[in-house]
């Protein structure tokens, strides 16, 4: 026999007697080795275990790859020559396996051949990430046994609810397979079933019913939890005489009793006019095969397993210690899985009598192996992953995270992730992570598709690059994009981070409704050399259609020649496609601010010059590094979004976020990102953003940053982090890292809304101020008058009104005083400035901005400008935590500008937004002070700020 045998000594020495393993398969049973090592095929091992042992066939798992490509070195160089060929993680686990599983169908072959394909086969497991996916398991089941490319293959399915149906259609498909992780008769049963309506199927297609399978029923782990069980009900009898039915008499039985209920009933199915059918066609009976063989209590037999289930049309699949010993003391009785059926039929019932439901018992035993399972996969891959990243010589993805005083929740909360397995539910959209009712989980399942996006959006590339050397031919200089919130957003960061590219058109982005602002822009254009994105999810975004329509009616008959639209399936756009240029359709199962890396960003970005290759594979990149494969532990965003819902537990929910110049408008995206997704239920992290540096006092502080800023904040940082302030330092080579950024941050939010407690994919507080505009509209197109409250104070410069809160003064500087008097308690402050976004405007908010803060020392303070913030902060003014005080400062457009085929003007619109958004907000509760300036916007806003200050 070879060196390095699987088998210890018994294995090794000659035998007079017939080999025990051997003497199985005379009595109907085949041997299968429940265990794969590479060495053991290079070797000659597993080809001697054939030949002379007896040996006929193979299974594999996720726990035993596990073991065997972590602890080997066999696995080296072929990881190395696929990592060099740019392979990623799954790629190379996949590769590394099925190397084996063809190796070993290779050696088994002979055996599939004698047999006429009743043995010989090799076992090969789907993800166990797909145990409660019925088309995933099928389609990754389908997909492996074309990969392997062996008839002798046998694709393991789990016998969960979902899977059986797999079972089905596989076996229909002509698939071999292994049903595996039964524990129960009734389990049992239903595996059965599936199987025979899968040859059924096949009867129906005309086709050959030569497909095998195996029902693979679990023992020791029977016992383990039953003998437990019992455990807990023998003390109380110790205080009385032992009775015939105590429970330490059946202990160390179930397993077996259990296997031969199984073994009736898989006698009478195949014995069942049903069967007969099928059987005169050819089919072949889908043997029960015994697994988790070995024992694992010390005080019983170490072939307990095996001895009492010898039968006819049955399969035992031995670990190596098991198989071993069973060589080398093992007895066979023919037939033993018959004997003594009564007395197993007995004990079940008796087990029932002590309160121990063997269905429960079971159901329990495989989710617990499920969840071994992929647990074993997991660390797999992330082992695959971290071997694969050390051989690139890239394993840094820039973040550095400081918990400082969190450190403890931090730890405690990426603990829990861990044991939710937060990382490959995720990745598997696995809707019910963030804990919902049934309609918002219904809700989020149709919202998880941007996992997929860098993957996805690769294939879409060069359809958008097509586009894009078009109209720079046809001579178009500028491309705006007409949108709001997430349709706009990503375009905003692409149009103010990336540098100029030679050729490229001037992305500009318009997410305003006001007057000056849409003119300003108009007179900056040659329209005649302007390209237009229409960006709406629904195609029913008030202020894109609005602009659309403004736009097109200025381009005037060339306008489909210049209109693209990007939209949803089905939309009122996507209905209108006959006058674009080209109608782009995002994947539907996307919200607007998980878009960054859909069609909303790239077609923009693509359009402004930015290399969205590379851009979209620094995303795949992260993507993988971060994938459902990496345990929380090693996967970055994982740990960042377990230390942002462990801010919100401890009370850090101030979130201050500070960019490097280059970065600033990151920083806006990034603030929808996390307000709007955890600001709603009384909840939520307040993003703040360009706020002056402060001593980090009960807050959390994120850096993002290039390479090329250098050391500039690093003393700051090291003195946040000397008074336990919670850093996260994130440090960028240059700006095509933003693909990762957007991917990072998505991640990390969706999963910090899991420990924030919400659903980080809705937004229910902003239709509010949609509904409350829509109504002002009407009614202004009626009346021709937009109802306003009174003012509460006037002066020349200045007319106030308040709401949610009551004020003493009649003047313009006492009700300033008497508001930030009540301010004193605000837990924060949220600026909402409906003024054109301009240098001077930008420059007066920071200004009103530092007044408050001088005004209320340590208050938080957020600012935004208006209507665009009604998709950002909106959200979580309205439905985050409470104590928040607010400042609306709205001018009086002097200059109108009429929208083509409407009643209301863009003055009009803006108005209701404004006056919408300051009703809504009262109506919640919340005290807010409106500031309608009566001169210049900055001006106005630089004396607003004096007054502020006192």
């Amino acid at each position: 026999m070879p060196s390095g045998s699987i088998f210890s000594g018994a294995a090794e020495r000659t035998r007079v007697a017939k080999n025990p393993l051997i003497e199985l398969l005379e009595r109907g049973q085949s041997f299968w080795l429940d265990n794969i090592r590479r060495e053991w095929l290079s070797g000659g091992d597993l080809a001697a275990m054939v030949e002379h042992r007896g040996l006929r066939g193979l299974t594999s798992n996720p726990s035993i790859f596990h073991d065997a490509i972590t602890t080997s070195s066999a696995y080296d160089a072929q990881l190395r020559e696929l990592t060099e060929g740019g392979a990623g993680t799954v790629q190379i686990y996949e590769a590394l396996v099925i190397s084996d599983i063809r190796a070993a169908a290779d050696v088994l072959r002979p055996v599939f051949d004698s047999s006429d394909g009743v043995d010989g086969y090799v076992s090969l497991e789907v993800s166990p990430w797909l145990a409660h996916d019925t088309d995933g398991t099928t389609a990754e089941g389908l997909r492996l046994f074309k990969a392997v490319g062996r008839p002798n293959v046998m694709i393991k399915v789990p016998g969960t609810e979902a899977c059986v149906a797999s079972v089905r259609s596989l076996i229909a498909a002509g698939v071999p397979v292994n049903v595996t992780l039964l524990f129960s008769p009734t389990q049992y049963e239903a595996t059965a079933d599936a199987y025979l309506a899968g040859l059924e199927d096949r009867v129906e297609s005309g086709l050959p019913l030569n497909v095998a399978s195996v029902a693979s029923v679990f023992l020791s782990r029977i016992d383990n939890l039953v003998d437990s069980l019992l455990g807990q009900r023998i003390l109380p009898s110790l205080q009385t005489a032992v009775y015939d039915d105590d429970p330490a008499n059946l202990m160390g039985k179930t397993a077996v009793s259990a296997c031969k209920v199984t073994y009736e009933r898989f006698e009478a199915l195949f014995s069942s006019d049903r069967w007969a059918l099928l059987a005169e066609r050819g089919a072949r009976v889908q043997r029960p095969l015994w697994a988790s063989t070995s024992t694992k209590n010390p005080l019983y037999s170490d072939v307990c397993y095996v001895e009492p289930l010898i039968g006819p049309h049955t399969v035992n699949t031995l670990p190596d210690g098991t198989a071993a010993a069973f060589e080398d003391h093992g007895v066979v009785r023919e037939a033993s899985v018959k004997e003594g059926l009564d007395e197993a039929k007995t004990l079940l019932r008796d087990l029932a009598a002590h309160d121990i439901d063997l269905d429960e018992v079971c159901t329990q035993l495989q989710e617990e192996g499920i969840a071994k399972f992929s647990k074993s996969f997991g660390e797999l891959l992330a082992s695959i992953s971290r071997r694969r990243i050390e051989a690139l010589d890239a394993f840094d993805t820039h973040q550095t995270l400081k918990p400082g005083a969190l450190a403890e929740a931090h730890k405690t909360i990426a603990g829990a992730f861990e044991e939710l397995r937060l990382v490959p539910r995720l990745w598997a959209n696995d809707a019910s992570l963030w804990r919902l009712n049934e309609e918002g989980t219904a809700s989020v399942a149709k919202r998880l598709g941007w996992t997929n996006l860098p993957a996805f959006m690769a294939d879409k590339l060069d359809g958008i690059l097509a586009l894009v050397e078009e109209v720079r031919a046809e001579g178009f200089e500028d491309v705006v994009l007409l949108g709001m919130g997430g349709s706009s957003q990503t375009a905003e960061v692409a149009s103010t981070v990336f540098d100029e590219v030679e050729g490229a058109l001037w992305l500009r982005v318009l997410d305003s409704t006001h007057p000056a602002a849409i003119r300003s822009l108009e007179e900056a254009l040659d329209l005649k050399k302007t390209l237009f994105i229409v960006a709406s999810k629904t195609g029913t975004t008030l202020e894109s259609l609005s602009l659309y329509t403004y736009f097109a009616t200025k381009v005037g008959a060339a306008a489909k020649r210049q209109m693209i639209a990007i939209t949803n399936e089905g939309t009122p756009l996507h209905l209108d496609e006959a006058n674009f240029r080209a109608v782009y359709l995002n994947p539907s199962n996307i919200n607007g601010r998980y878009s960054a890396l859909s069609y909303f960003g790239l077609v923009p970005m693509a359009l402004g010059g930015v290399d969205v290759k590379s851009l979209l594979a620094r995303a795949a990149e992260f993507a993988e590094r971060n994938s459902g494969a990496i345990t929380v532990p090693h996967n970055d965003a994982a740990q960042l979004g377990a230390l942002l819902a462990a801010a919100h537990q401890n009370g850090r929910t101030a979130f201050n976020i500070v960019t490097s110049s280059t970065l600033d408008s990151f920083g806006d995206w990034l603030e929808q990102m996390l307000a709007e997704s955890t600001g709603k239920q009384g909840k939520g992290l307040l993003p703040v953003v360009r706020e002056p540096i402060g001593d980090g006092a009960g807050r959390l502080y994120a850096f993002i940053r290039l390479e090329s800023d250098g050391e500039e904040w690093d003393e700051v940082i090291a003195e946040l982090v000397a008074s336990k302030t919670p850093v996260i330092d994130i440090v960028l080579p240059d700006s095509l890292d933003l693909g990762q950024e957007f991917l990072r941050w998505e991640l990390a939010v969706a999963y910090a809304a899991v420990g924030i407690g919400v659903n980080p994919f809705d937004e229910p507080d902003v239709k509010a101020s949609k509904t409350a505009t829509t109504t002002l509209l009407e009614q202004c197109a009626d009346s021709d008058v937009l109802s306003k409250p009174e003012p509460v104070a006037a002066d020349e410069n200045f007319a106030l009104q308040v709401g949610g809160v009551e004020l003493a003064g009649d003047s313009v500087s006492d009700v300033l005083d008497a508001f930030f008097g009540a301010a004193a308690a605000a837990k924060y402050v949220g600026l909402m400035t409906y003024l054109p976004i301009d240098e001077a405007n930008t420059e007066a908010q920071m200004a009103v901005r530092e007044a408050i803060m001088a005004r209320l020392p340590g208050v938080p303070t957020s600012t935004g400008f208006g209507p665009r913030l009604l998709h950002s902060t909106g959200q979580l003014y309205k439905g985050g935590p409470v104590g928040g005080f607010f400042v609306q400062i709205v001018d009086q457009p002097d200059d109108d500008l009429a929208l083509p085929g409407a009643t209301n003007d863009f003055g009009t619109i803006v108005s209701a937004q404004s006056l919408g958004d300051f009703l809504t907000l009262v109506e919640c509760g919340r005290s807010v002070l409106r500031v309608t300036l009566r001169g210049a916007g900055a001006e106005g806003m630089q004396a607003l700020a004096k007054m502020i200050r006192g």
